[in-house]
């Protein structure tokens, strides 16, 4: 059951479940001679963090990612730590190092099989019927966090496109997999406000980049990498501005990272990972992952390449359940954004 404040009942959080209003974007309208991101407003140094926060015009941030107590320090990833061998024995176990983030799609056309088609209401309750999207997307996430929960004692962070509780809390955790019915209980696919995939991607990256600074300051003693997954069925809102921040959030986490280089040697670090993943099959979803996925790739300066795209309809087709993902698939939905070996398991 849910609290009031958003989070589930049971195993008591941190307060990183409250994410205040004030921590969104500030209003935008655009111009045509205006095409900054809401979010990174100031584009003339992009290589250069700079003190004031993504989105205001001077000063600190009042938006506090208050981490879990329970963490693991910042590390590499790579090999020489022996993720290598974690990987080829179970990709699940090396995630307890990772702070994992569902990024979920309530939009109405959630509401539509994943071939387009709306469902007459007692369509949706027929036994062994089409399912909707939505449907898709609560058992991935059931599934998700059965395998994902055992490994990781804080649990996953879940944020809607769109929902937020009455008080304005947009942040869930679950600690336990049967939870997960619950919460697609509470929350609807929606119409309003299109799909606001830009604003959201911001608001989570901006807060992690804040709490990553005090880490490399000292301030903060223990972190973990955040492993973000956007489950969509359709392009967002605003996908130059989507594309902006993701470029800069990763300009920026390499600015700190070389500017604290002398604390933290020459390790390869993946601090930071978004993985796309469409459910549905719209054509304008399927090119704009595309472009997504091969312009990070491919953009000179990219410092890192940490976006991914996952085709959840291709691997569900592979699957011998026909309505379940494999553990390999499950594997490259949580990993690709992070793990370069995955990075490449699954191309358009």
């Amino acid at each position: 059951m849910f609290s009031k404040s958003g989070s589930v009942s049971g195993k008591q959080k941190d307060p990183v479940r409250k994410n205040q209003n004030d921590d969104l974007p500030p209003p935008y309208s655009a111009t045509p001679d205006d095409q900054q991101s809401r979010c990174f407003p100031d584009k003339k140094e992009k290589n250069q963090y700079e003190d004031r926060n993504p989105g205001e015009a001077s000063g600190s941030s009042n938006n506090q990612y208050h981490h879990p107590t329970n963490l693991t320090p910042a590390r590499s990833l790579g090999a020489a730590d022996g993720y290598k061998q974690i990987k080829e024995k179970d990709a699940f176990a090396a995630l307890a190092a990772y702070d994992i983030v569902l990024l979920l799609d309530d939009s109405d056309s959630m509401e539509l099989t994943l071939d387009g088609n709306r469902l007459l209401v007692d369509e949706k309750n027929a036994t062994g019927g089409q399912k909707t999207r939505w449907k898709h997307l609560e058992m991935v996430v059931h599934q998700i966090a059965e395998r994902i929960i055992p490994y990781d004692d804080d649990g996953i962070d879940i944020y809607f496109l769109k929902y937020k509780t009455a008080d304005g809390n947009d942040k869930f955790n679950i600690n336990k997999a049967d939870q997960v019915w619950k919460l697609f209980e509470t929350v609807q696919p929606t119409g309003k406000g299109g799909t606001p995939t830009d604003d959201k991607i911001c608001a989570i990256t901006k807060a992690y980049l804040d709490t990553y600074k005090q880490y490399l300051l000292g301030n903060i003693s223990i972190i973990k990498p955040m492993n973000i997954s956007c489950i969509t069925d359709g392009q967002p809102n605003d996908y130059i501005n989507l594309t902006d921040i993701i470029k800069l959030t990763a300009r920026k986490l390499k600015a700190l990272e070389d500017e604290h280089r002398a604390n933290i040697g020459n390790r390869e670090l993946r601090q930071l990972g978004i993985q796309f993943v469409q459910v549905g099959s719209d054509d304008e979803a399927t090119k704009f992952l595309q472009k997504l996925d091969t312009e990070f790739e491919k953009t000179p300066g990219n410092p890192y390449d940490i976006v991914d795209v996952f085709d959840y309809e291709q691997w569900l087709k592979n699957s011998s359940s026909g309505s379940t993902l494999s553990g390999e698939a499950l594997a490259k939905l949580l990993m690709g954004g992070i793990d370069p070996k995955w990075d490449t398991a699954d191309e358009f």
